[in-house]
């Protein structure tokens, strides 16, 4: 049995294990290379050496927007508002 990885543009897009030659399996533009003896798995980078290495790790993400409590006037000022709004649902 042999394994043979699929690259395209230099990324592992698919790994397969055949005891048949890989060129009689596929369609002949595709790019397969014995990895049998190499440890290798899906989009890991093949470099000009010929030898795979794993992907860069994905950028880091944005970091969020910091969001500020409120302050304690801010908060008595928005209860004020709420005991405003109770206190006209009870004169109706």
């Amino acid at each position: 049995m042999k394994t043979y990885a699929r690259i395209v543009d230099r990324t592992v897009l698919e790994i397969v294990t055949t005891p048949m030659e890989i060129a009689s399996l596929y369609h002949p533009s595709l790019h397969w290379v014995d990895v049998t003896e190499t440890p290798v798995q899906v989009n890991w980078v093949q470099g000009d050496d010929g030898t795979f290495t794993p992907p860069p790790p994905p950028p880091p993400l944005p970091l969020a927007e910091p969001t500020l409590s409120p302050s304690l006037t801010e908060l008595l000022a928005e209860v004020a508002t709420l005991k405003a709004q109770v206190a006209q649902l009870n004169v109706k």
